[in-house]
Parts: C-alpha cells; sequence; structure tokens
C-alpha cells in the first residue's frame, strides 16, 4: 500500500495506484492477444496504453510552459519531531520531478547510509542503519536539483528531527559572495572538540553541511553549541570531500562559536579549482638550428619566459649555447618558443633545461614554478637557420586614441623576441610640443617591451612614441627595416571628472594592508586608508560605483580565499551592495565600513 502525508505530518492510504495483481493482469491480457492473433488491435492497443498510461505517470501536454519552481507539499515526520524512531522519511513534490537530480541532492547530518524508493512525486529515504540515540537530525535537500521541465527551486530545504526528548538550536547563516553560488556545499566543522590543526578537508567529512541558494544565502541550522570552521565547495562529485584540482574551495574568513540564542554571520567567497601541479616538459623540438619549439604540460605564464630561465648544452655537457630569446607560441599557450644567436651543430643531440626553483623560473598560470624532475628535453637541430626579422605585431593603443589613462599601459608586441641591449636608443617619447618624455624599460616577456612614463602624463594632451626598427635586433640576430613606427595618442580630459573624501569606519590610522577597490564595469581603482583612516580618490569618471574591501593579509595585492590544509582563513572582505554616484567635477564625502575580522 501507498501511501500520502497529510498535512499534520502522518501518513494515510493513497488511492489511484495500480497494484502488482492489476500490472500482472494487463500483461497477461496484451500478451494473450498478440500471441493468438486474434484481430482485436483496438482492445490490444488500449488495454497496452492503459498499463503504460498508469505505470510512468507523466504530467498532461499542453499549455503554456511551466516555468514555476518545484515545491515539497508534505513531509513525514513533521517538523521538529522529539523521539523519531521510524526507519525513513518521506517528501512529496507538487510536480513529477528529475529523479536523479533529486537523489544526487539529498543528504543527512549526521551521515547514515540510505537507498531510496519512488512512487510518482513522492519519495521515501529508507535509513540502512540504525539511527545514533539522543542525536539532533537534519535531513536536507539542496538547490540544484529539478522538475522534469528543468525548473530548479529558489532555496533549500531542511526538516528537523530527534531521537530524543531535545533539539539542538544553533545555527550559523551567511551568504556566498559568486557569480553562480546555487548549489555550493557550505561545510561546517565542531573543532572544538579536536586539535584544529589536524583537520584535513581532502579526507575528513563535515558535521554538517547545507548548500547556499540562488541568492547566495545560506543557513545551517540545528547545530550543536561549540567552535566551527566554515568552509565552500563546488562539489563535484558530491562526496562530501575536498578533491584538490577539481573542486572549488574558499575558506571563511573566521572560525565561529555557537551558543545560546546567537547566531553567528558568516559571508564568504569560493575561489578556482586549484592548480597545485608544477607544469612539466614533455619534449622539444629542433625547428631550425636556431630556433626550437618546447611543448609543456600546461598553459605557461607569458611573464616569466625569458631567455634567463632556459640553459641549452649538447648531450655530453661539453658546449653550451646562449639563450637569447624566449616566447610563447602564437600558436598555444603550452608551446615556448627558444632562440640562439649562433646556430647549433645539427649533427649533435642537445639538451635544454628549464631552470628550477628559481626567482626566474618558468611556471604555469596558476603560479607552480617548474619542478627540477620533469624540466629537461632532448633535441636534433633542423637544417636551416631561422631568419625572421622582427615586426610590430601589437600596438598598446590605436592611433589617434583620444582617452589614453594618465597612467597609460604602454605594452608593445612583437612576433619575435628582441635583445634588450641599447633597446632605449630605438625609442624616442615626445609630446605634441617635441618636449622629451622621461621614461624608463622593461619586458614582460622577450618580445613584449614595455615602455613606462617616469612622470604623469599631462590631461588633453598629445604624445608621439616612435620605434626605429632598424635598431631593433632580434634574438636570431636579424635587424628590423629600415622604417619608423609612430604611435599617437592624447590623455583622457578629467577636467569633468569628480572625486571621493573617504574614511573607514572607526580606523584611526593608516593600514596599508586594507584594500578599498571602487568599480563599475567601465573603471577600477584601488587605495588604501591613511592617517585617521582616510583615503582620497581626486580623479575619477562621473557615474555609479560599487565598494569592495579586503585585509590583504599574505600581502600579494589580490584577494586570498584560502587553505585547506595546512589551513588557512581567507582574507576578510566586504561587498558593498549600494551604488554611490560621482557627479561631474564634483566630490562626495564618504565614510564606509571596514571588513569584519571575527
Amino acid at each position: 500500500m501507498k501511501y500520502k502525508i497529510a498535512e499534520s505530518g502522518k501518513l494515510k492510504a493513497k488511492s489511484g495506484k495500480i497494484s502488482e495483481q492489476n500490472k500482472n493482469i494487463s500483461f497477461r491480457i496484451c500478451h494473450f492477444l498478440a500471441d493468438n492473433r486474434i484481430h482485436f488491435s483496438f482492445l490490444y492497443f488500449l488495454t497496452c496504453v492503459i498499463f503504460f498510461s498508469c505505470a510512468n505517470p507523466q504530467p498532461p501536454s499542453g499549455g503554456p510552459p511551466d516555468k514555476s519552481p518545484p515545491e515539497i507539499t508534505r513531509y513525514a515526520p513533521a517538523q521538529s519531531t522529539l523521539n523519531f524512531d521510524r526507519k525513513s522519511v518521506t517528501i512529496e513534490f507538487n510536480k513529477y520531478m528529475n529523479k536523479n537530480s533529486v537523489l544526487e541532492n539529498v543528504f543527512i547530518s549526521p551521515s547514515v547510509k540510505m537507498k531510496y524508493e519512488w512512487s510518482g512525486k513522492e519519495l521515501e529515504i529508507k535509513f540502512e542503519e540504525d539511527l545514533q540515540k539522543s542525536t539532533t537530525y537534519v535531513f536536507s535537500l539542496g538547490t540544484e536539483y529539478s522538475d522534469l521541465k528543468g525548473n530548479k527551486p529558489t532555496e533549500s530545504f531542511s526538516l528537523i528531527f530527534s531521537t530524543g526528548n531535545y533539539l539542538d538550536s544553533g545555527a550559523i547563516t551567511g551568504n556566498l559572495i559568486d557569480a553562480k553560488p546555487a548549489g555550493v556545499s557550505i561545510y561546517a566543522y565542531r573543532i572544538d572538540n579536536i586539535n584544529p590543526d589536524t583537520l584535513n578537508p581532502t579526507h575528513t567529512k563535515p558535521n554538517y553541511r547545507t548548500q547556499a541558494g540562488q541568492t547566495g544565502k545560506f543557513d545551517l541550522v540545528a547545530l550543536k553549541e561549540g567552535r566551527y570552521r566554515i568552509i565552500a565547495i563546488r562539489d563535484k562529485f558530491k562526496d562530501e570531500i575536498y578533491d584538490v584540482g577539481l573542486d572549488d574551495f574558499g575558506a571563511a574568513p573566521f572560525d565561529v562559536d555557537v551558543k545560546g540564542d546567537s547566531i553567528p554571520v558568516v559571508n564568504l567567497r569560493i575561489g578556482p579549482t586549484k592548480d597545485a601541479t608544477a607544469p612539466q616538459l614533455f619534449s622539444a623540438e629542433g625547428l631550425n638550428t636556431n630556433h626550437f619549439e618546447l611543448s609543456f604540460s600546461e598553459p605557461m605564464d607569458t611573464n616569466f619566459i625569458k631567455a634567463g630561465a632556459f640553459e641549452i648544452q649538447d648531450s655530453l655537457g661539453k658546449e653550451r649555447a646562449e639563450v637569447t630569446g624566449a616566447m610563447l607560441s602564437p600558436k598555444s599557450a603550452e608551446k615556448v618558443w627558444i632562440y640562439t644567436q649562433m646556430p647549433l651543430d645539427s649533427r649533435k643531440i642537445w639538451k635544454i633545461t628549464a631552470l628550477a626553483g628559481k626567482n626566474i623560473s618558468v611556471r604555469d598560470t596558476a603560479g607552480n614554478i617548474i619542478s627540477d624532475t620533469m624540466n629537461y628535453a632532448f633535441f636534433y637541430p633542423e637544417n636551416g637557420v631561422n631568419q625572421t626579422k622582427p615586426e610590430l605585431i601589437k600596438m598598446p593603443y590605436p592611433d589617434s586614441s583620444l582617452y589614453v589613462p594618465v597612467i597609460p599601459d604602454l605594452n608593445f608586441t612583437f612576433n619575435i623576441p628582441i635583445l634588450k641591449s641599447n633597446i632605449k636608443e630605438a625609442v624616442r617619447f615626445i609630446d605634441i610640443d617635441s618636449l622629451q618624455v622621461s621614461f624608463d624599460i622593461d619586458f614582460k616577456s622577450d618580445n613584449i617591451l614595455k615602455i613606462i612614463p617616469k612622470n604623469k602624463l599631462e590631461p588633453i594632451k598629445w604624445y608621439l612614441l616612435f620605434i626605429k626598427m632598424d635598431r631593433i635586433t632580434a634574438a636570431n640576430n636579424q635587424k628590423g627595416k629600415d622604417t619608423t613606427l609612430r604611435l599617437k595618442f592624447r590623455i583622457v580630459d578629467n577636467r569633468n571628472y569628480g572625486g571621493i573624501n573617504g574614511k573607514i569606519k572607526n580606523l584611526t590610522q593608516a593600514d596599508t594592508n586594507l584594500k578599498i577597490i571602487i568599480y563599475n564595469n567601465n573603471y577600477r581603482v584601488t587605495t588604501s586608508p591613511g592617517d585617521g583612516g582616510k583615503w582620497v580618490i581626486n580623479s575619477i569618471p562621473e557615474g555609479k560605483y560599487q565598494f569592495e574591501l579586503f585585509y590583504d593579509a599574505d600581502g600579494n595585492g589580490k584577494y586570498s580565499f584560502g587553505e585547506a590544509y595546512p589551513f588557512k582563513h581567507s582574507e576578510p572582505f566586504l561587498n558593498i551592495k549600494e551604488e554611490k554616484e560621482v557627479p561631474a567635477r564634483w566630490t562626495i564625502e564618504l565614510e564606509l565600513p571596514a571588513p569584519n575580522r571575527e
């Protein structure tokens, strides 16, 4: 007999279900008519349709498309049931559900082995082991399940019951700040009864868990009193374990105490999947006698692809060749082009090594430095010499640009690495009045020249940059053509810009670790509070702005999401949702709170 859950949480008989006996009768009629070739085709068809319609209920077709979220209409036991002694929990939906998606989002704290039985819109969850005595359980259904039309719920569902005569009433609430928070798992680990340094989420399951809803809001309920560590995981395998390299991860900025009627608030972010694997050098190929291609295991960071990061010698270690240039291949970020001025002997086997463990060592885009195990390869040079001449293939701005910032990003990209010696002689930087502009030279990569003005450029003024290509020498010892390239640009007119006089509430001294980010879709600037907690933005385009603050505890200039093991908290942060408008030619006064550190 199937059951339907009444409003009171009790179960009552549910009619309209086809019995096993009726199923057998229907099958016998179908097979009898077919096997004996009786010409009652219509009766045969009707009988089978009736049977299969009953056995596989589907929502009626027709009408406008269903876009409403699924809801749980009934459940048993009743919410906050005490002295629970049954062997199952039952829930009923208002629609027919995608069953697999529902089962992937069912969980219970503390953990219990379960099995599932469906009957139409009703799901029964049976416990395969005895529940603990005098224990509060939280049965939860996350937010990433859907009905047959793909509609998902707007928030998670929790059903609380106890096997004793008391319910734990502790709670933690918060928000996950992320572009797609729905379905992210929020895990709580009790740490007041263990050494917190031994907690490793890569093999320890949480004491409690829930999921963030579509807005990022989450609630952990029915907690025992104690101290808790909170983390967020986009759990790909839904195994309650943090899988490094597979799952996205974010730690809370601090641990929280659950006691009495207080409800701690924890806001946290989740970072991208962590790449903890060092890149490997797979192979080397001689494209010419002075041009070689290296293949790595993953995309590499162009800022660390430089000649000094590589060494070349013959396979016997008797002869060395100087690497004069290196760059990412235009074909793939997993490939690096290496150049020498002098051709290598194509009759010899050569060994190239990517130096390991140094500040100049190559690294992947996640910052992992190449190790000293898979950092070399052997190759034969190919006959012929690379004679590519240097050409400028990318300017920092289109010629005659009108809105270049006061501190411009002047990066010039070449088709081949260029030599750094005497490079300043190839560059001329002047203003519209032909006055020289002082500048420094840097290289992001051996083929990306960066020109850095020593002083701020003047608003609404035109500037000109000239590069004499015949004074540029490539890493293969080829010179550029006898031509001069010009870039003309004007610094943006900031006379209509506004400003902000800011202060951090309750801060009385300078704090360079506190980063204040002011941003919108078109502009972004970062500052820190000075004496008295005050900060100033003197020139900012008019418009509406949002604000984000965080404590840069590790001093790397960017937000850190924490580490799972050895554990590190994330950096405390604060997102201010309310936009502030900066009018043209006007300085606004603004006081902001500091992020909560505990």
